[in-house]
This record gives C-alpha cells, structure tokens and sequence, in this order.
C-alpha cells in the first residue's frame, strides 16, 4: 500500500508545485485542484465544467481556429489573406488564406460549446485590439484591460502547443510504471505487482478526450496568479515590422535565463509575456518588481531601434509550432532563413528525471521540459536594482523564485509547499 501512497503522492504534488515553481508540465500551466482528488475525478470534473460540456449535436463549425481569424487580419493586406513561413521547410507562401491557417477539424470537441465560449471572449477582445491598433497611446480603461487580460490569457493556452504538451505529459508520467510493476510482480509472484498496477492506473485514469480544451480550461483556472503583472503596449517606431505565429503568446523570462535556470512557471519571479497585435503594435506584460518599460506614467513604450524588433520576432520564432504569419512585403527572406536557424537550435527536449523509488530496485521517472531561452536582449527592458545585484551563484529558487502572489497561492492550495 505504501507503494500506491507514494505514486499518488507523485501525482498530486509534482503537478502543481513543479508547474508553478519551474513550468515543467503541460507548458508551465497548472491546474487549480485539492490534492485528494486523482487524476481520473480531475478530468471527470473538467468534463463537467461549462466549457467542457457535451451537447448531442455536433459541431455547426467543423474548422475550429485556434488562432483567431480577426486577429491575423491584422497582419493582412486584404483582411482575406495573410503571408505564411514554414520553420521547417523553408517555404514561403506570400498570400495565404487565412480561413484555412491554425485550425483543424474539430480542435476544441466535436460539439459548439468551445467555440460559443472563445467567440465571445474573441468579440469582446476585437473592440479592445482595435482601439489599441488605432490610437496606441492613449489609456486604457480597467474592463478593456481585463478583458485583454483575459484574452491573452486564454490565447496562451489554447493553440496547438500548449495542447499537445497535455497528452505528451501523461504519456512520460506513466511510461516508467510498467516496468515497476513487472519488477513487483516477478518478486511478490505476480499478485501484489499486478493488483498495484490495477489500482494505480485506475487512479492515474487516461489522457483528456480533448486536450485542447482542458489546456484551455486550466488556462483560465490559473489566470489569477498573473495579476499582479504590469502591462505596456509596444509601439513600433521603426521601419521594421512584428511578425506573428500559429502560437503567438510568448512566454519568457530574461531574470531565469540570467540565473541560468533551467525552468520556470507562470508564477515565477521575473516572468514576461509578449504578444504582436499588428505589425506596429505589440504587448508585453512583465513581473514589475524585477523590470522597467518606458516611464511609469505612461502605458506605451514607442520602440526606435531595429535590434528590438529583431530580436521581439525571434522571440514570437522560437516560441512557434513551426509556423509563422507576416504582412506581406514588411519582412525579407534573408530575415526567415536567419529566425530558422535560431528555431532549430532551441527547440527544447525532454529530460527524463527520477523523481523516487517506488519499489526497491526500480523509481518512478518523471519527464520535465525546460522552457525556451533563445539569449533575448531588449534595449527597452531594465532590471530594478534589488534582482539586478543578484548573480547566479547566489539565486537561491526558495527566496527568488516565485512572485509573491504565486507563493500565497500555493501557501492556501498546500500549506507548507511555498
């Protein structure tokens, strides 16, 4: 039985902690439940929820978009067709349709609750972008803000990245148990080994019939651990233009990178959120406490120097599923082929940890993704003096890496655990 405990430990702890500590699963996304529910009660749960909720008929809309389509007509000449680079081969389609671009048969589910559920938030967020698109630099007021919070929020979890990260995570969580339990069996004679696996695997339960939507879900579950993000919208001044991507929310963080840390979450100290709105215009939310955008009176920060643009798109590159969106004749080939080449360098890999022994002589493995880091450098960013003086050999990830609002979450969700 102790066996069983500790698996069960394994999944209720890691889960949570890890993904708000060092964004290992699912994209450095997290789900908000109590640790005694299983894996198997959490996805019955979430398909009880309204956004997972089934309805007989299926789906009125078949091509489910999981990029907006109002939103890559700000990158189009036309409003019908917009420029598309695939990372991977190379190829240039200088006017692609946009109708057709990130999207598949039924994404989110084969019914419209999803879709009901994104159109809404989606109309909402085209009256914001436009006001921005339009007059930049004027101020915001509190429900526009909320209301590109949400979206940005939201667009972070529900492209195919994020997506396929959900069943990837499963998949590793698991993939050590049966040679665990062949282990037990040989030494127990077969009927504690096999009755533990029955019984662990029940609790483990199977993947998300949708993956799509549970990242979604859990996007929007977590959303409130980033509030305390400060936001500047980013004006172009340059003759170079933002490109965009089938993932275009990028998550980073420049403090991690100078810590030389391998991982971070949504709640870590130092996180940065960068999403294009046009080829002008950009957002970024930032950790206030570790960075300086602009001046402090003013939500805008007009950029001037080419470099900024360059390396903004390498970011939007490497954060990519291998697809990225521009306005047709705003970017040169030679532009593509160099973000190619940083693309493959960084795509990050898998590593298999082992988070423990299970049984004697065999431990159940766990698999963590380290986050991107591609050397960005931003002449517009300045990091406050308190986590500037820190140097790596001093970070110490219990003091410095959780924002404060993160660790009071964990603190009420498990006591003892920040």
């Amino acid at each position: 039985m102790a066996a069983i405990a500790r698996v069960v430990a394994f999944i209720h702890t890691l889960f949570l902690s890890s993904v708000l500590r060092r964004g290992y699963f699912v994209c450095g996304i997290m789900v908000m439940f109590k640790k005694s529910l299983p894996w198997h009660a959490i996805c019955e749960l979430a398909s009880k929820s309204m956004i997972m909720t089934k309805q007989k008929k299926k789906a009125e809309t078949k091509n489910q978009h999981y990029v907006p389509q109002f939103y890559l007509r700000y990158f189009s000449v036309d409003k019908k067709n917009v420029g598309a680079y695939i990372l991977e081969s190379g190829q240039n389609i200088p006017s692609a349709p946009i109708k057709g671009q990130a999207s598949r048969d039924y994404f989110y589910s084969d019914n419209m609750e999803m879709e009901k559920i994104l159109s809404s938030l989606e109309s909402c967020a085209k009256k914001v972008l436009d006001k921005i698109i339009a007059a930049p630099t004027e101020p915001l007021s509190k429900e526009d803000k909320n209301t590109l919070f949400d979206f940005t929020v939201i667009q972070l979890g529900r492209t195919e990245v994020p997506a396929s990260r959900v069943n990837q995570w499963y998949e590793e969580r698991v993939r050590s148990l049966p040679e665990v339990f062949s282990k037990m069996s040989t030494d127990t004679g077969g009927d504690q080994g096999e009755s533990l696996k029955e019984k662990v695997l029940h609790l483990i339960g199977k993947p998300p019939s949708s993956p799509a939507q549970y990242s979604v879900d859990a996007h929007d579950q977590i959303r409130d651990i980033m509030r305390d993000l400060s936001v500047k919208i980013l004006v172009n001044k340059t003759g170079k233009s933002f490109i965009t991507s089938d993932n275009p929310v990028a998550k980073y963080n420049q403090f991690m990178e100078r810590m030389r840390q391998e991982a971070y979450g949504l709640g870590a100290r130092g996180l940065q959120i960068f999403f294009p709105l046009s080829p002008q215009i950009g957002l970024m939310y930032y950790d206030p406490k570790s960075y300086k955008l602009g001046y402090k009176k003013k939500e805008y920060v007009e950029l001037d120097q080419d470099k900024d643009i360059d390396e903004l798109n390498k970011l939007t590159s490497c954060n990519s599923g291998g697809l990225l969106y521009y306005r047709h004749g705003t970017i040169s080939c030679q532009e593509f082929v160099a973000l190619s080449k940083v693309w493959r360098k960084i795509i990050p890999k898998p590593i298999e940890w082992v988070v423990g022994d299970l049984y004697p002589g065999k431990s159940i493995l766990g698999v963590r993704y380290p986050s991107m880091f591609c050397k960005l450098s931003l002449s517009f960013i300045k990091e406050l003096p308190l986590y500037k003086a820190l140097q790596p050999e001093d970070f110490d990830r219990q003091k410095h890496g959780l924002r404060s609002l993160a660790v009071d979450y964990l603190r009420a969700l498990y006591p003892g655990s920040a």
